[in-house]
């Protein structure tokens, strides 16, 4: 009897391990096609090794900097063991404005970065938590006088430059544009444009805001030394990769001026000179032949809105005289009251004349 029982458990043991395997096929096959399993752990992929031509910044929501490949380093002056910080990061892109909308925003955007020209494109990362990734991509530029062909890039830098400074009749705001469009053609070290002072007889140098704000400032003094003369006499560009060769026609270089390497071109309108625009190099040997036929390019644009934005400052502040001589002859037309008079001529007479302190001295 308890032979057979164990018979029969036998071959329900063997029957159910015959059937198992069938009904787990079965439901295997009835399973979605497109269900695949979920990876073990995801894991973000360095951005070093994504392209070796691109520059890689990862910024948090907030401003912090997460990543920054060694391209991207080397473009802003980073050391390999210094921490990134926005703000210096800002420090060294032109305008400033436009790469900390790239970090808050997708967007593209052409920028100079330590002097180099670039094209940046910013990327929303998915994720938990926001993140930007900002490529940048170095913009070559060619004239193409020897190949029969010319840069579509060269050609559009040219258009925004004549574009962007002839935008405003604002000094200020045209030499800004200058200054930033040359930053975007050549990288430099010193950038100025100076604009010719013909009463004081002494060049008036202008460069951009260290901070990367979008405005020009008055400099105390010049790098330029006097290379800015040599410029003026000779009334042509002059190019000096090296200022340390000694060179008969270029006396006391050495003394006055801390630049290696020199790119100057007077601007000249209508055979007056209003100003030259000046690059440096504390290294010899960075400007060369190239740099100087692409300023060629672009200085009678840049001198002519020079000269248009001095003569429109010349005819506002002309403007504003006779507004005040107009002023101060109706106020001794109304007047009725003399003991407000010289209060109100002082108001009167103040916009006309640069000073600190004006008044009547009576006798």
């Amino acid at each position: 009897m308890f032979a057979g029982l164990e018979v029969g458990l036998w071959f329900i043991v063997l029957a159910l391990g015959l059937i198992l395997p069938v009904l787990v096929v079965i439901w295997l096959r009835r399973l979605p096609h497109n269900v695949r399993p979920a990876p073990e752990s995801a894991s973000f992929v360095s951005p070093n090794s994504s392209h070796p031509n691109e520059a890689v910044l990862i910024v948090q929501s907030g401003g912090r900097v997460e990543h920054v490949n060694n391209l991207a380093r080397e473009w802003f002056g980073l050391r390999e063991e210094e921490s990134p910080e926005l703000e210096r990061l800002i420090r060294r892109a032109r305008p400033a404005e436009d790469l900390l909308n790239l970090c808050a925003h997708q967007g593209q955007k052409r920028l100079s970065i330590g002097g180099r020209l670039v094209e940046a494109t910013s990327y929303q990362v998915p994720g938990p938590y926001a993140l930007m990734l900002i490529t940048m991509r170095s913009v070559e530029l060619s004239t193409g006088a020897n190949k029969g062909v010319t840069d579509s890039s060269l050609l559009e830098i040219i258009s925004d430059f004549g574009k962007n400074v002839s935008a405003s009749l604002n000094l200020e705001d045209t030499l800004y544009a200058i200054l930033l469009n040359v930053s975007h053609l050549i990288p430099a070290d010193l950038l100025e444009v100076k604009l010719w002072d013909p009463d004081l007889q002494v060049f008036i140098p202008y460069t951009m805001e260290a901070t990367g704000s979008s405005r020009v400032v008055r400099a105390t003094h010049s790098q330029f030394g006097e290379l800015t003369n040599v410029l003026k006499a000779q009334r042509k560009p002059l190019l000096i990769p090296d200022t340390r060769v000694p060179d008969a026609s270029l006396p006391e270089l050495m003394d006055s001026s801390p630049v290696q390497s020199y790119l100057g071109l007077p601007l000249i309108a209508d055979d007056e000179i209003v100003g030259t625009l000046e690059i440096g190099h504390l290294s010899a040997g960075v400007l060369g032949r190239h740099d100087h036929d692409m300023l060629q390019l672009i200085s009678p644009q840049a001198a002519y809105s020079v000269r248009n934005a001095l003569l429109y400052a010349s005819e506002q502040k002309h403007a504003q005289e006779l507004s005040g001589l107009a002023n101060l002859a109706q106020t001794f037309g109304a007047v009725q009251d003399y003991t407000n008079l010289y209060g109100r001529l002082v108001e009167t007479i103040a916009p006309l004349f640069s000073v600190e302190v004006l008044g009547f001295l009576l006798y």
